[in-house]
């Protein structure tokens, strides 16, 4: 009965906010870390790169990036 109660308040929780809106969000100068595969401090940005550096750098980069 609790796992039950439990998946309800997480389904409430998940469905409660809408989701985000990609035209806000995807070319936002802090949506930095889209490709980045390391957790870096705030104030180190050796992995990060703006969406518009990804346009820049091509569909292949993007790829690469994504191979794990």
């Amino acid at each position: 009965m609790t796992q039950s109660f439990s998946l309800g308040n997480e389904l409430r929780a998940v469905t409660a906010t809408p989701a985000p809106d990609p035209t806000i969000w995807a070319f936002s100068d802090t949506n930095d870390r889209i490709f980045s595969s390391s957790t870096l401090n705030q104030d180190e940005k050796t992995d990060r790169a703006s969406p518009q550096e990804w346009l820049r750098r091509g569909l292949g980069h993007m790829q690469s990036a994504l191979v794990v």
